[in-house]
């Protein structure tokens, strides 16, 4: 970094905050979609083709819960509505799987994009949001009488 920001008149502190946006605005191209169940299955269904800096993409903020989609077409990002949005309401994409646990989403954020998601799933405000998640994460209770759901508690190892 003391290299870079020598060849080209900058402090140190200036490249790594540029590397730092570059990180966290850019987009990948190719397996964009948050909805794959799995990393592995969105390389099968298209291999990344690299990262774009997209400046109104960059704008959207992350929702586990989002109301829109991003769709790299070769140097093109669009952002296509995934229901109603209604006027004033925020548009959201999804950064990550929306497909895991509320923990792992959790990790993979604080990991990956440097930030607590406090989306309305993530804050039980969104109650389909939040029973998805209890499907997600549970299994049917073997108990005639019970009738619901095993869900993982929140550190995703026990069954209450």
């Amino acid at each position: 970094i003391d290299a870079v920001a020598t060849q080209f008149g900058a402090t140190s502190d200036l490249v790594r905050r540029l590397l730092r946006v570059i990180r966290y605005n850019s987009h990948e191209l190719g397996n964009t979609s948050p909805f794959a169940r799995n990393d592995e299955e969105a390389k099968r269904e298209e291999p990344l083709r690299g990262h774009g800096l997209f400046l109104v993409a960059s704008y959207v903020n992350h929702s586990c819960w989002p109301n829109a989609i991003q769709v790299a077409d070769g140097e093109h990002m669009t952002l296509r509505a995934l229901r109603p949005i209604r006027e004033g309401e925020e548009i959201t994409n999804a950064y990550i799987n929306v497909f895991a646990l509320p923990r792992a989403r959790q990790l993979e954020l604080r990991d990956t994009f440097a930030f607590d998601c406090r989306c309305d799933r993530c804050t039980g405000k969104a109650s389909a949001a939040v029973y998805a998640d209890r499907l997600l994460g549970g299994v049917l209770c073997p108990r005639k009488s019970c009738h619901g759901l095993m869900v993982l508690d929140a550190d995703a190892r026990v069954y209450r």
